[in-house]
């Protein structure tokens, strides 16, 4: 029928642990929710409330809609939160209600680490299937460190991507760990918004080479815009390969960039760069220090090869400092223009 269903409400004193997929089964423990009629039931809330949650080996919490009903929200309100070996949290619609919102309050650290056996990586998931949009991920924390972790929204269908707020003290992504918004279809990606009160901080790549960092990719064949990424924060240092970029790859518009900081570090190899390999418009690179931008063996980019080039537009205080860096603009071929 039509009715919503009902919510989940775990709450423990001490801790709630979630862990093991039985693979014998293929069945997955963990908490789920999920409205699967054609009829516009809603699904229900999974809410937890414990000082520590911990999910790991595969666990899962879900909440899915295959319907015309809203997904149901994932709130968790924690003292710490670790995700490993593969656990999801996971948020999605496979028709035409919206996915839920995923919503984690950390008192303590949030840590995202490490894929399962079969190469699943841990993290924070909401994906839009069909016409539905994808839910929006809120996190807050003191502290949130991923290590070959991820956050994700994508959208596969007509439905919109979901935003990703970050609200912490310091953010660490290393080891190919990523936070990014996607679109493979005619939805556009979601926004990413990082707030820091310390320092974000982006090194190294995973065992594959794939670098850690923040992406929003129109991919080709898609015809979505991507979505813009911001990142705020007093210290903002990216090494050793770490990556933010916005791309896309078919006639949406690339992403804009915003940075603003006290101070910019990027060493290493470390790349800040809006691209575009399709017809659509390569995105903007808007960077504020007010301090210091510093700049060693690393690269600041908008490149298009077939479109128009963005704008790269730097706002720095006391220096701005380039050792074998390339602050560049580049246009392909085709009618397009390079940016400023």
């Amino acid at each position: 029928g039509g009715g919503s269903a009902g919510t989940i409400t775990v709450t423990a004193s001490e801790s709630v642990s979630i862990a093991q997929k039985d693979l014998d089964l293929d069945r997955y423990a963990g908490f789920f929710s999920s409205s699967v009629s054609a009829i516009a039931g809603d699904g229900g809330r999974i809410v937890v409330n414990t000082p520590n949650l911990t999910i790991s080996e595969g666990g899962v919490i879900d909440a899915s809609t295959l319907g015309t009903g809203r997904g149901g929200d994932i709130i968790l309100n924690v003292g710490s939160l670790t995700l490993t070996g593969g656990a999801e949290i996971n948020s999605d619609t496979w028709g035409a209600g919206s996915a839920g919102m995923v919503t984690v309050s950390a008192s303590g650290p949030i840590t995202i680490a490490g894929p399962s056996s079969d190469g699943f990586s841990s993290g924070l998931f909401s994906t839009a299937q069909s016409t539905g949009n994808a839910g929006q991920i809120i996190l807050s924390s003191p502290s949130l460190s991923m290590m070959n972790g991820r956050i994700s929204t994508t959208t596969f269908g007509s439905g919109l991507g979901g935003s990703i707020s970050i609200n912490v003290g310091v953010l660490q992504l290393a080891g190919g760990a990523i936070i990014d918004s996607a679109t493979v279809a005619t939805g556009s990606a979601g926004t990413i918004a990082v707030t820091a009160a310390d320092s974000i901080s982006i090194t190294g790549r995973d065992e594959a080479g794939f670098p850690s960092g923040l992406f929003s990719t129109a991919e080709t064949g898609s015809t979505g815009d991507a979505g813009t990424l911001t990142l705020s924060a007093p210290t903002v240092t990216v090494t050793t390969g770490g990556t933010i970029r916005a791309s896309s790859g078919g006639p949406g518009l690339g992403g804009d960039i915003n940075i603003r900081s006290n101070n910019i570090t990027l060493n290493d190899g470390a790349t800040i760069s809006a691209t575009s390999t399709g017809t659509g418009e390569a995105g903007d690179i808007f960077i504020a220090a007010s301090d210091a931008f510093v700049a060693i063996n690393s690269s600041v980019t908008t490149q298009a090869t077939q479109a128009d080039g963005g704008d790269i537009d730097f706002r720095v205080g006391r220096l701005f400092h380039l050792i074998n860096g390339d602050i560049t603009t580049k246009v392909g071929s085709g009618t397009g223009s390079g940016g400023n």
